[in-house]
């Protein structure tokens, strides 16, 4: 785990690296009706100070700029990317994670991107859904995310959602089949369409089967009695 924790820092510095060519720019305004003139003054500091020492509430009143200045909104979201990134790759970021943290993505056409710039997001988007996978669920909140593994996997919405399921599928850890129990378990996905149909594959739900039968078959060693047993009560009454 120290390992992946590692790998993440790296993809966090490279992010950085990739996007550093990216400025605020000084011309950034805040609505005058819905901001206060010490918003409107902290504002003009913000900008000038860097990236990496913006506090949360700093960070809230930058996206509430970028909201009413479409006319360089690109580049002042790429200058942003790398702490939007951050908050979703390192649970100590001083940024809190919010749920539709990428959902600015759907608002710049993919002409308007490097293709390193995506690359980057991608990749290590697809590298921490599985480091989030082969964590036990009790351990998640605390250790990797604030987010669940429906906001995880919805992400991808602006890139392939098909790749992160992929990678769900093909987990070779125990932890990825405990993550699917509780996701059945909770009925998370009743609004998903995209998920609900993915999980009523039958080639999906034959592949998880046959990982569960064969984990309580040979009695990984990894996994607890408690995890063995409510893995196996799962796919008798659930799935």
């Amino acid at each position: 785990m120290n390992e992946e924790k590692e790998e993440l820092n790296q993809y966090i510095e490279r992010i950085y690296e990739i996007f550093s060519s990216y400025y605020p720019e000084a011309t950034l305004t805040l609505c005058s009706c819905c901001s206060t003139r010490e918003e409107q003054i902290k504002l003009s500091r913000i900008v000038q100070t860097p990236l990496r020492s913006l506090s949360d509430s700093d960070f809230l009143i930058y996206e509430s700029a970028l909201s009413i200045n479409s006319g360089v909104y690109l580049h002042a979201i790429k200058y942003a990317i790398p702490l939007y990134m951050e908050s979703i790759l390192s649970v100590e970021s001083s940024i809190c994670l919010y749920q539709d943290s990428l959902s600015f993505l759907k608002g710049i056409e993919k002409k308007d991107w490097k293709e390193r710039e995506l690359e980057i997001i991608e990749s290590s988007l697809l590298f921490f859904l599985g480091y989030y996978l082969n964590t036990h669920p009790h351990e998640v909140f605390e250790n990797i995310s604030q987010l669940n593994i429906i906001d995880i996997i919805m992400l991808f919405e602006y890139f392939d959602v098909q790749k992160a399921l992929d990678v769900w599928l093909n987990h070779t850890s125990y932890t990825a089949l405990l993550h699917l129990k509780d996701l059945i378990y909770s009925r998370g996905t009743e609004n998903n369409k995209r998920l609900n149909k993915w999980l009523k594959d039958e080639k999906v739900r034959k592949v998880f089967c046959k990982k569960i039968e064969n984990l309580i078959l040979f009695e990984n060693q990894k996994a607890s009695e408690d995890d063995l047993e409510e893995l196996n009560f799962f796919m008798k009454f659930y799935w």
